[in-house]
């Protein structure tokens, strides 16, 4: 028989030391994901995409399945912060790809 002290009963179990494997935080993001983060519903993400409200352009990688890039939609969203009203489609791409073009252009003096 197996004497158990009062102290080895009165102990917290042994913690598990397993390790967790680490959590990956996606590239792409879809309606329904870029809807929990702005607390609106995947609906309004789309009708947003289709009035051209939301800024950044989607990645369609199958016929069913349309994604979002997190960094281009992180930065959007501090934008519109910044400026403290959405950013349009017209006006996120003019950002984009406003200090390239002038790159460009000033390549060939």
């Amino acid at each position: 028989m197996i004497d158990l002290a009062p102290s080895v009963l009165s102990e917290a179990p042994a913690r598990c030391t397993c390790r967790r494997k680490p959590t990956i935080d996606p590239l792409a993001l879809s309606a329904a994901d870029i809807g929990r983060l702005l607390g609106v519903s995947q609906r309004q993400i789309y009708a947003w995409h289709a009035a051209g409200t939301l800024g950044p352009v989607p990645v369609s990688l199958s016929e069913r399945v349309t994604r979002w890039d997190r960094r281009e939609i992180e930065a959007w969203w501090l934008a519109c912060r910044a400026a403290g009203r959405p950013i349009t489609r017209s006006e996120w791409i003019a950002m984009q790809t406003g200090p390239a073009l002038r790159l460009v252009g000033g390549a060939g003096r």
